[in-house]
Order: structure tokens, then C-alpha cells, then sequence
């Protein structure tokens, strides 16, 4: 199976080594702004500071699952996840990466730091940072996915 799926990648890949390089058609029509910050007000500010101190300051503390499988994948018997279950935490950072964009909160960033490192502390030791055993990592159940979401 590794063999095909490494075949059909090497067969797609193939027409975009000889690919030249698109040129620049001028300068774009918006750019990012420098060093911008914002302000919320309104609904809008109270449904984000809601989002930031009911989920997102949170999740990590009434949600320890979301990192706990990280650390119990190797155990017997296996737990019984669900396929997409190494998703929460790359969501969760998602969520909190878009929070930090339009927060300034130091209290939020610290969380997600912690959170970080916590995640960054179940990875095994060949590299694997996802919730599944040894025979089901990658190529069984939702597993890519989690991994995109990291």
C-alpha cells in the first residue's frame, strides 16, 4: 500500500518539476496592514470576549481530553476513539490563533503557550503527534487530517 500511495505521489508531482516560475503581474490590489490593531465594541466584542473567557481560556482545563489521548495512544487496552478525534487540539489552536489576531489578551497567549508546549510534550520520540496506536497512525481513520490541523 505505502508502495502505491508513494507511486501515484511521485506520478502527480512529476509535471511540476519542470514547472518555470510564475512571473510577477505588478503590485497586488491590498496588502497586509502594518502593525495593525483593532478594537471590538458592541456585539461583536462582547461575543469575542465571551468566546475568549468561555472557551478559549477554558478548553484546556474542563477538556483535558484533548491532549490526554495524546499521551494514553499507546496503552492496552487501545482507547476507543472517534476517527477524527486528533483534530481537537489543531482546531482548538485554530481558533485561538484567529483570537490572538484580533485580542491583545496576555492571559490567552500564555494559555496557548502552555497548551503548546503541553502538545508539543506527547509527541513520540519518531515524530508521531497524533492520538492514535503505532498500527493506526496515518493511514487509518481521520488521521492526515488531525495532522493538518497541528
Amino acid at each position: 500500500m505505502r508502495t502505491l500511495t508513494s507511486s501515484l505521489l511521485i506520478l502527480l508531482m512529476a509535471p511540476l518539476a519542470g514547472a518555470a516560475p510564475v512571473a510577477e503581474k505588478g503590485p497586488l490590489a491590498f496588502s497586509p496592514v502594518r502593525e495593525g490593531r483593532y478594537a471590538f465594541g458592541g456585539v461583536a466584542g462582547e461575543r469575542m470576549t465571551a468566546n475568549v473567557n468561555g472557551w478559549l481560556m477554558e478548553a484546556p482545563l474542563t477538556n483535558p481530553g484533548m491532549l490526554e489521548m495524546f499521551r494514553v495512544r499507546d496503552r492496552q487496552p487501545a482507547p476507543q476513539l472517534v476517527p477524527w478525534a486528533g483534530e481537537f487540539a489543531g482546531k482548538y489552536l485554530l481558533s485561538c490563533a484567529g483570537a490572538l489576531r484580533v485580542t491583545d489578551r496576555p492571559d490567552l497567549r500564555k494559555a496557548v503557550s502552555s497548551f503548546v508546549q503541553a502538545l508539543i510534550g506527547t509527541q513520540s520520540e519518531e515524530g508521531y503527534l497524533g492520538p492514535f496506536p503505532e498500527d493506526r497512525r496515518l493511514l487509518g481513520e481521520w488521521d492526515l487530517w488531525g495532522h493538518y490541523h497541528i
